[in-house]
């Protein structure tokens, strides 16, 4: 797993919604009769907790090991394009410089930049592959009061 692969969630601005969710639900526990009404249970206050803490601490993680041309460029293609544009506009105002933008020296930079930092890439990798499971079981959870619901509804 490289950082290449990570960026796809790491880039998303959803994630900072998590470090909301960390203020608000300590907050929200405090309120018996709110939580009671909203349907919430114990854990699953809990499991949305620990969710987004691990979801904020993947994110924070993400925005700090990872190396700034694998979150700006989607690919090696990408910054092979900046970079010709770059040399284009080096040439110009520079007419003796041997500015270096070969696709060879792009993938290289790109593919050394990506497989950076591995320690903290399995970390990120552990804790939104843990958010994950936990929202998933929120998500069913959630998924199967509604369902359960609906089935009342229609039978009485």
């Amino acid at each position: 797993m490289n950082w290449w692969k990570l960026r796809a969630v790491g880039n998303l601005k959803l994630l900072k919604v998590s470090y909301v969710v960390l203020g608000v639900i300590p907050l929200l526990s405090h309120y018996d009769k709110v939580v009671v009404r909203l349907g919430f249970k114990p854990w699953f206050l809990g499991a949305v907790f620990f969710a987004s803490l691990f979801l904020a601490l993947a994110n924070l993680i993400y925005d700090i090991a990872c190396p700034t041309i694998v979150k700006r460029f989607a690919s090696p293609n990408d910054l092979y394009s900046e970079m010709l544009a770059i040399k284009e506009k080096s040439q110009k105002l520079y007419l003796t410089d041997k500015f270096d933008a070969s696709h060879e020296h792009c993938i290289s930079a790109y593919t050394n930049a990506a497989n950076a930092n591995p320690g903290a890439r399995y970390l990120c990798l552990a804790l939104f592959l843990s958010a994950g499971f936990l929202f998933a079981i929120i998500f069913g959870y959630r998924s199967f009061l509604v369902l359960e619901f609906v089935a009342r509804s229609f039978c009485c």
